[in-house]
């Protein structure tokens, strides 16, 4: 079975003032690269103004292919005949869909499995949808087919990416050593030199992100002696910005790339857990919306509600390990944030290293503060940047969704269907609950 995705570029209906994208059919820079193997398919003669970017086109195993003669003309006729509805305003509204993939099955009966998730409005009597997927069958060859008109949409929806490891030194055999010996090889490597590693390991193709993944080395022979050595990680596609994705990745490089075992020693955050889950209680309004004025919500919580709502919105993955009833008694903590005086529940992985569980230990002199208070000060610095970097982040919280974009400085972290927004901090990663995957109880 062959896996192909790719947008359909109609370059009739791009938007050419400076900055701007056409609602249809014209891709942005952003989505250009989503991919390295993109590929190009049109016969302006059979289908004058449509061609087919393909982003994804591999085999079950993942190997990549080039589409069939027989593939690329069938995709290329769907695109064209969509286009051509577009063109005579004979593309029904959403409401009628299901009336729409009727006519596209009936003028082409080798499609299967046919499926769009809306049909989007241009003008007033013109529309597209955001993609059509089906499968189709080239000589005895299955291949699931999806093709994008909206670029709005295929920066959401595109699911596959590519993630690309830089270490910190070249020989990462050579990390397992001295805290000396290695602070002079990481230090040794200059900005100047991952600029030069980057633009290697890219080939000249555009990357989404750029990510610096700080990640803690220990000295394997000095417990406590720890130093922060910079992963540098080049993503294809918006979906390879994910917390876990990036971790997993750089284990999959020292294990390709290495035979040493001490590893789990080295960068124990790599192979235990190192992160905080953070549930800011969602339906805790004071103030609703209304008008311009932003939703308010109350520092105040029912105390008998508190551990059954975190059970509720952990990743499950924290129950595997310990009673979580248990555990949750014993570390959990509730506090407030100064954003919109919202409050939340924190507590940590069980599995963390150095057995930090608590987020009242971790933080002992963590304020409901604002940066101008007169008791700003009285903080410890790492507790203050921590203030700032979670108020920002619970802005970002409120409107991340699962195939959305995500803002630069922060990952996106999928756990057992909830949708979690992630930053690094002093070490660890805090995993925040977005507002829509927050479960009330």
């Amino acid at each position: 079975m062959n896996s192909i995705k790719g947008f359909i570029s109609l370059p009739t209906l791009a938007n050419n003032l400076p900055g701007q994208v056409g609602l249809f059919g014209e891709l942005s820079t952003v989505s250009a690269t989503f991919s390295r193997n993109k590929s190009n398919y049109a016969d302006p003669i059979a289908y004058p103004g449509v061609e087919l970017v393909g982003f994804t086109t591999k085999t079950d195993a993942g190997s990549q292919i080039t589409l069939t003669g027989t593939v690329s003309d069938h995709v290329l006729a769907v695109a064209y005949w969509v286009y051509t509805q577009y063109n005579a305003s004979t593309i029904p509204a959403n409401a009628n869909k299901a009336a729409f993939i009727a006519s596209l099955i009936a003028e082409f009966p080798e499609m299967t499995s046919v499926t769009i998730n809306e049909i989007l409005n241009g003008t007033l009597s013109q529309r597209l949808p955001d993609y059509i997927s089906w499968t189709f069958d080239d000589a005895g060859t299955s291949n699931v087919i999806k093709i994008w008109f909206s670029d709005a949409r295929f920066q959401s929806q595109y699911d596959d990416y590519e993630i690309i490891v830089i270490p910190p030194i070249t020989v990462i055999d050579q990390l397992i050593a001295t805290t000396a010996v290695v602070a002079g090889l990481v230090h040794a490597v200059t900005p100047s030199v991952i600029i030069s590693k980057v633009a290697i390991a890219s080939g000249g193709v555009p990357y989404t992100r750029l990510v610096s993944q700080p990640v803690t080395w220990n000295d394997p022979g000095i417990p406590g002696s720890t130093l922060i050595t910079e992963w540098t990680v080049l993503i294809y596609g918006l979906a390879g910005n994910d917390a876990d994705l990036i971790k997993n990745q750089i284990r999959e490089y020292i294990a390709a790339h290495s035979s040493s075992t001490v590893w789990p020693t080295v960068y124990p955050s790599l192979y235990a857990e190192n992160e905080f889950t953070i549930i800011p209680l969602w339906t805790n309004v004071a103030v609703p919306e209304a008008a311009l004025d932003v939703a308010l919500y109350t520092p105040s919580a029912r105390v008998g509600s508190l551990q059954a709502i975190a059970t509720a919105n952990l990743p499950t993955s924290y129950g595997s390990a310990v009673l979580l009833p248990t555990y949750l008694n014993a570390q959990l903590t509730v506090s407030s944030a100064f954003w919109r005086s919202i409050s939340f529940l924190a507590v940590g992985n069980p599995n963390n290293i150095g057995s930090q569980f608590s987020f009242k230990n971790k933080y002992a002199d963590y304020m409901n503060l604002d940066t101008s208070s007169p008791d700003w000060g009285r903080m410890s610095l790492t507790t203050r940047n921590f203030i700032v970097a979670l108020n920002a982040a619970l802005e970002q919280a409120l409107t991340l969704t699962e195939l959305g974009p995500v803002p630069m400085g922060y990952s996106r972290v999928l756990r057992n269907g909830k949708v979690y927004i992630s930053f690094s901090y002093s070490g660890f990663n805090y995993l925040i609950l977005t507002a829509g995957s927050y479960t009330a109880v």
